[in-house]
């Protein structure tokens, strides 16, 4: 009888440490990614049209992210208030466990969570709390969301592109638009007017463009060099 008694403690102690564990090992913190992206490739023949980017250089620490493109709404359970996530609303990917990703969002209780192994993914709450998050029971449909880079702010983040603007004469027009998730540093544009009877090669901060040809509605080129460092 003594022995049987210690044997069920020695189980329940075992149940337990077990239980414990997987609560608190459950949840893993994922860090944003240092990424760089360019478009289109050097010496690619490539064509824009008027409002276009002729080219894209994004560079910084990034989370991947979904961003809702339609409106979610369900009820759940201890909450008075319908859930309503809007579109626009973005959801970093910072946290994953053995089954699930875990998209939320600083200062919110709702997540999204994706479950790694057949991908369907459904609304959640409490994510913050480790091993405490719960499924509400709401599926969400990929056609509802898509995947992006969301910068993180205050970071060493920058996007460049510059812009067709159109032909007038021999004259070319272009805007260089420049942004930084760092607070300290304001977003920057500038319009730019080149003259092709000067040459056929572009530039600005770097930059050089090589123009094959130009419409008033598209402008065909190859990127010779990107932005400076």
């Amino acid at each position: 009888m003594i022995k049987f008694k210690f044997m069920k403690i020695i189980f329940m102690s075992l149940l337990i440490l077990s239980l414990f564990s997987c609560m608190t090992m459950q949840t893993i913190n994922i860090k944003p990614e240092n990424i760089e992206t360019l478009f289109p490739q050097l010496n690619q023949l490539s064509e824009s049209e008027v409002g276009e980017s002729l080219i894209h250089k994004e560079t910084g620490e990034m989370y991947q992210a979904i961003k809702l493109i339609e409106l979610i709404k369900c009820k759940a359970q201890s909450y008075s208030k319908p859930v309503e996530l809007k579109p626009g609303e973005i959801f970093l990917h910072t946290k994953q466990t053995k089954l699930f990703d875990i998209y939320s969002q600083e200062g919110s209780i709702w997540g999204i969570v994706i479950n790694r192994k057949n991908h369907v993914a459904e609304l959640a709450s409490d994510i913050y709390l480790v091993g405490k998050y719960s499924l509400l029971g709401k599926v969400i449909d990929s056609s509802i969301y898509i995947n992006i880079l969301q910068p993180l702010p205050k970071s060493n983040y920058l996007k460049q592109e510059f812009i067709y603007n159109g032909k007038i004469g021999t004259g070319l027009k272009f805007t260089y638009r420049e942004f930084a998730s760092d607070m300290a540093r304001p977003s920057f544009t500038q319009d730019l007017q080149y003259d092709l009877s000067e040459g056929n090669i572009v530039g600005f901060k770097g930059l050089r463009i090589e123009i094959i040809k130009a419409q008033n509605t598209k402008i065909e080129y190859k990127i010779l060099s990107f932005f400076r460092k």
